[in-house]
């Protein structure tokens, strides 16, 4: 471990503060881009998985698992689709 220290030390492998910043902007976009891509779409899931719940409570012989799925599956395409020409916007901004 020592002799690992000695061949690169911790301090050798620093960035420019311009690089580091560029790197945090970048990150910044990152994050905002995916936060926008996954908001709709949790919250659809949210909706569904609440509603499935609800019918699973009124109805305990129904099996709620292979009623969801292919409904969670069907909406997030839908809204998949609905989101398309807002991405279509905020990609070339990027």
């Amino acid at each position: 471990m020592h002799s690992s220290f000695q061949a690169i030390p911790l301090n050798a492998l620093s960035l420019p503060m311009g690089a580091v910043g560029f790197v945090i902007g970048l990150l910044d976009t990152v994050f905002t881009i995916g936060i926008l891509v996954a908001a709709p779409l949790l919250l659809s899931g949210l909706v569904i998985n609440l509603a499935v719940g609800v019918l699973s409570r009124a109805f305990p012989q129904m099996n709620a698992y292979f009623v969801a799925l292919p409904v969670n599956f069907g909406v997030a395409l839908v809204v998949f689709w609905a989101m398309l020409p807002l991405l279509f916007a905020i990609i070339p901004q990027v």
